[in-house]
């Protein structure tokens, strides 16, 4: 985190394979994102867009209905390199944002490439070596620049709400 300039903020929220198996819901994740927002009084998100891995996309959509209920704006990340790798995917998760009513306006890419790229994923310790190991094209997607996408409401129609308990 020192090395993009960001603050982390650790929530007490897991991955599913610390969870044997298990993953925190949508409303848990939007229940604990919710008062850490408030409080920080952020000025905009970002999450990733939220394809072919279960827990990002059950992030993605906690995101986004937290990023609406509070009227911050959201900026989508690519999801490398599931996006690299399920490139049909990115356009229909898209599709399926924007008939629930947001606008997804892509950005020019930015961020960093290449080596930069690497040095910053490989201080992801706990994520690097198994990333690597499990996605033939792990070089590639880490020389390949990040799409991101701005997140506008529609007519400010909201998402969905996950089911409240």
């Amino acid at each position: 985190m020192q090395i993009l300039g960001a603050k982390p903020i650790w929530l007490n929220l897991w991955d599913r394979i610390y969870l044997n198996g298990k993953s925190h819901d949508e409303l848990t994740i939007a229940r604990a994102l919710t008062p850490v927002l408030m409080i920080e009084k952020v000025s905009s998100m970002v999450a990733p867009l939220g394809i072919a891995h279960g827990d990002h996309v059950t992030v993605s959509n906690a995101c986004l209905s937290v990023a609406v209920e509070l009227g911050i704006p959201v900026y989508l990340y690519s999801d490398m390199p599931y996006a690299l790798e399920c490139s049909e995917a990115v356009q229909l998760r898209i599709n399926e944002l924007s008939r629930d009513g947001l606008e997804i306006r892509a950005l020019d890419n930015i961020g960093a490439t290449g080596a930069t790229k690497k040095r910053i994923f490989k201080s992801y310790r706990s994520q690097y070596k198994p990333i690597r190991r499990g996605h033939p094209n792990f070089e590639q997607s880490m020389a390949a620049p990040e799409q991101y996408w701005q997140v506008l409401m529609k007519q400010q129609q909201r998402r969905p709400q996950p089911p409240s308990e």
